[in-house]
């Protein structure tokens, strides 16, 4: 318990701190919108003073201050009943909207240091029924940002097993780790970022220069281009760095609004700079309709027209930075999701192949003793080394390792070699292997269980001599491997449990799917014969396959 303590208190901090930045990122951009929109519905008022700009910076900290303070009101009351919170949040967004519109009203009226008269007391109550709107929306806002830290904080695996993929609850059959996005650049890489950027505003460069050189007629101005283009290239990773990437983690119709504010805050930036460097700084010398825009009066006037034919650059950018990073994260979680396979795979091969019957091992060691018992030291010293020389091999390859025919065959020779000292003539072994196929390569040990149920089943419960039939033999483009055992005389039924076959059977599926085949039976002289068929794949001569495990069937 104290374990799970100490796990949890990190992500706790983790998850606590992750919402506190989408939180004022999310708040800074609402804000920034707000100041904007504002700045439209009071055109007249603004483009007249240019001072009322500077006047607007501290009432629109004061807002974002009061919703902050709405945001925190409302995480503090979030275990509590929703009429109960509900009640709260309105009671909140009434007395902010009210200190908002004082603080408005006296920063950016008309004769903002005129007495407190009668008439500003109604147009307090006409502004507070106005900002009521935009306090209770961001209240909407913050309460779906804490919705969805809620679901995120309380939700575990069985409940999120619906959402998921048949590939996710098969990795959570297996214990495996699910994908899970937690990079810092998951989703769209800095190499991708800096090709979309570069490609994007290169050709936003192009047209403009060519709308420009037909407005001019004058090839010279492509730096002024140059730097226009290249301030919308630094504002957006201005929106990826401090908008988009730390709010990756949020649903995408909260980033897209994210990303469209965001789009028209830059979008003013932008117009900004192509009135500076045409206009202001560098002049160029022509005019608008008749008119040179210089000084605030002429920003003032070109703005509007300017902002309609440039948001949609910023939009577009917004829609495919989402686009890309939508495609990266799918692309990154797919890659996750085959990593998992193949551990998967790779756990399951190995289970599989490290099945080895318990009855070897404890009869293979209590034959050992037994001989060591009789003084008869040589040959428990010569089964010793076949019973080691045998699991060396099985351990030195990996499950998924192929081998040669021939190697195969070794290490089964060691196998029969310990069993055939148990049961003496009782066993006897033959190989009809055809030229050629000696280098063929098959999955390790993927004759062992053949071989271990031939003894068990077959040998084991025969007072006659069985022979176990090797035979592997080209057939088109396979490779055709049989075992076939001749049983024996007044033999009792098996009761195989087909362990050993559907181990097989799951090895060869993983390896080969649907090439390979596997037949087993009983033959109608008697005894039991396996068939397994594999597409060929022949090692080179010189091909030192399997590395030390070609070595592993030298005995001590």
């Amino acid at each position: 318990m104290l374990r799970s303590l100490k796990e949890s208190a990190p992500q706790g901090l983790t998850a606590l701190r992750s919402a506190n930045q989408h939180l004022i990122i999310v708040l800074a951009v609402f804000w920034g919108v707000a100041a904007f929109l504002s700045l439209v519905m009071n055109w007249t008022q603004f483009s007249a003073s240019p001072t009322m700009l500077i006047r607007l910076l501290p009432v629109s900290l004061a807002g974002g201050f009061l919703c902050y303070l709405l945001a925190e009101l409302i995480r503090r009351t979030r275990g509590q009943a929703w009429p109960k919170r509900l009640s709260a949040t309105a009671l909140g967004v009434c007395v902010a909207a009210l200190v908002y519109s004082i603080v408005r009203l006296t920063f950016l009226a008309e004769n903002a240091v005129g007495e407190f008269d009668r008439g500003m007391l109604g147009r307090v109550g006409q502004q507070w029924l106005t900002e009521v709107g935009l306090f209770a929306a961001w209240c909407g806002l913050a309460l779906l940002l804490g919705r969805r830290d809620d679901a995120a904080a309380t939700s575990n695996r069985p409940a999120m097993a619906s959402r998921r993929s048949r590939i996710h609850r098969m990795l959570n059959s297996t214990d495996l780790p699910a994908p899970l996005m937690t990079g810092r650049n998951d989703g769209i890489n800095p190499s991708t970022l800096w090709r979309f950027q570069l490609a994007f505003w290169l050709c936003n460069l192009f047209f403009t220069f060519l709308s420009s050189v037909a407005v001019v007629e004058e090839l010279s101005n492509l730096w002024r281009n140059v730097i226009i283009e290249s301030s919308g290239l630094a504002v957006t990773i201005l929106i990826h760095v401090a908008v988009l990437r730390p709010t990756r983690q949020l649903d995408l119709p909260i980033r897209f609004g994210l990303a469209l504010g965001s789009s028209m805050l830059a979008t003013c930036f932008y117009i900004v700079v192509m009135w500076l460097m045409w206009f202001e700084v560098f002049p160029a010398g022509f005019s608008i309709n008749g008119l040179e825009p210089r000084g605030w009066a002429g920003l003032t006037a070109i703005a509007p027209r300017w902002f309609v034919f440039n948001m949609p650059i910023f939009i577009a950018w917004s829609a495919i930075y989402l686009v890309l990073e939508s495609f990266g994260r799918i692309r990154a979680q797919e890659r996750q999701i085959f990593d998992s396979a193949v551990l998967a795979q790779e756990a399951q091969l190995k289970m599989l192949r490290f099945q080895l019957n318990p009855h070897f091992l404890f009869n293979t060691i209590n034959a050992i003793s037994s001989l060591v018992i009789d003084n008869r030291n040589d040959e428990a010293e010569t089964m010793l080394g076949r019973l080691s020389g045998f699991l060396r091999f099985a351990l030195q390859t990996s499950p998924n390792d192929q081998v040669t025919l021939q190697q195969e065959l070794e290490a089964q020779a060691l196998y029969l070699a310990i069993e055939k000292a148990r049961f003496d003539s009782r066993l006897e072994v033959e190989h009809e292997i055809e030229p050629g196929v000696q280098r063929a390569l098959l999955p390790s040990l993927i004759l062992q269980p053949v071989l271990e149920n031939s003894v068990k089943y077959a040998v084991s419960r025969s007072r006659s001599r069985v022979k176990v039939l090797i035979r592997a033999r080209r057939l088109g483009d396979d490779l055709l491997v049989e075992i076939l055992d001749s049983g024996g005389p007044g033999m009792p039924p098996s009761e195989s449990t087909g362990v050993g076959l559907a181990n097989i059977r799951a090895r060869l599926d993983v390896l080969y799917g649907e090439r390979a085949q596997l037949e087993a039976g009983p033959v109608d002289t008697g005894g039991f014969a396996v068939r397994i068929r594999l597409p060929i794949e022949l090692a080179p001569e010189d091909d030192d396959a399997g590395g030390d495990a070609k070595h592993a069937h030298f005995d001590r």
